[in-house]
């Protein structure tokens, strides 16, 4: 019966057997069309690595169900992993005007897309402005030092390198974008 089908799918999503929940949530998807039987197929396929698989039921659940905080962040999540990033923006978007969204994380995923976008001035702004509401976080300075590196504005890059040096271990990827920073600046 789809209850037992149903019990058996949820059994096998429970103990993370993705390829074997997806075999009995697609069918029950013709039988019982909602919201929260998609978002499952939309997880399975996610953490099977078929992004657009998943992408496509997240977008299911989202119209049963709109505006979802968890359907938006997986929907954005793999909309990112299909080079999608306009539906991605507009999923962060959606989701930075609800309350209960951890709004950095939130922003961070609109400067990404931006980025993405190519719209670097917009995502140095956003960079500046988060930085402003949420000051000396690393992941934030992080960004700001790397948009203001790609908008050129080597000064600034240089003002959050240093101070991404004073309160944090730097990554490998922070030396190189100081050294590159660095480089650019003595160019000029």
């Amino acid at each position: 019966t789809a209850a037992d089908a149903q019990l058996l799918a949820e059994t096998y999503f429970n103990t993370q057997c993705y390829t074997q929940a997806l075999e009995l949530f697609e069918p029950l998807s013709h039988v019982q069309p909602t919201a929260a039987i998609y978002q499952k197929i939309g997880f399975c396929h996610q953490q099977t690595h078929a992004y657009a698989e998943a992408r496509h039921a997240f977008e299911r659940a989202d119209l049963l169900y709109p505006n979802d905080l968890w359907t938006l962040r997986h929907l954005a999540q793999t909309a990112i992993h299909c080079a999608d990033y306009t539906t991605a923006l507009n999923c962060y978007e959606q989701m930075s005007t609800r309350q209960g969204t951890d709004t950095k994380t939130v922003q961070l995923g609109i400067i990404r897309c931006l980025i993405a976008l190519n719209r670097t001035d917009e995502a140095l702004q956003r960079s500046l402005q988060l930085d402003l509401t949420q000051p000396r976080q690393p992941d934030i300075m992080r960004t700001a030092a790397w948009v203001a590196l790609l908008t050129g504005k080597h000064e600034l890059a240089d003002t959050y390198l240093s101070q991404l040096a004073q309160s944090t271990q730097l990554t490998t990827a922070d030396r190189l974008n100081m050294g590159h920073n660095l480089w650019c600046m003595k160019r000029r």
